[in-house]
């Protein structure tokens, strides 16, 4: 039995116990001094970079330019379209710039009374320069403020290339107008067409 608490005391090594026995108490003390062994930690200690990563282009990039085309603006050719308060809006051709001997040359045009007043008209019309004038209206009143919008056509027996204009004849009446082929006694209110005749 002692022989039995013997190697009990040896395994528990440092530890003092009584064990109660039949036949008495037996005592097992540890004579060795149990040194606490050091238990070494090994920290790894990680680096964490605080640089901000830096992204170098090494291509040139080359910018497209594109040409932006410059505005143009046209300027019709300056002309006087008001006579005596009355004002000719638009005149035209209604169909091609080259006739025949003899054929109908269609026209448009329209007048405004701009004015606060009525105003007498002798003739208003078409002018072919050097040639003959057509009186479309004539010995009228245009009352203030109203527009007169007519179609109307002249012909030309000669051949050769002219130039057609609409306008006034500032004539005391129409039969005086009929005379007139050119700019003295007609007011030109429209720029001049080129026309051929064939």
């Amino acid at each position: 039995m002692k022989q039995i608490i013997f190697i009990l005391g040896i395994l528990l090594y440092g530890c003092q116990i009584s064990i109660n026995t039949p036949t008495g108490y037996y005592t097992a003390t540890s004579t060795n001094t149990m040194t606490p062994t050091s238990v070494i930690f090994k920290t790894t200690i990680i680096k964490t970079s605080t640089a901000t990563a830096t992204f170098t282009s090494t291509k040139t990039i080359t910018p497209t330019i594109t040409n932006i085309p410059t505005k143009i603006t046209l300027t019709p050719t300056p002309f006087d379209n008001i006579f005596n308060g009355i004002r000719m809006n638009y005149f035209k051709l209604t169909d091609n710039k080259v006739y025949s001997v003899g054929e109908d040359i269609w026209f448009e045009f329209e007048i405004e009374n701009i004015t606060d007043q009525d105003i007498k008209v002798s003739c208003v019309g078409s002018l072919v320069n050097d040639y003959k004038s057509q009186c479309s209206w004539g010995d009228f009143i245009l009352k203030s403020k109203q527009i007169l919008t007519w179609k109307d056509h002249t012909n030309i027996y000669t051949v050769g290339n002219f130039k057609i204009t609409g306008g006034i004849c500032y004539g005391n009446n129409r039969s005086n107008c009929d005379s007139v082929i050119d700019l003295n006694g007609f007011s030109k209110l429209s720029n001049w067409i080129n026309i051929t005749i064939k």
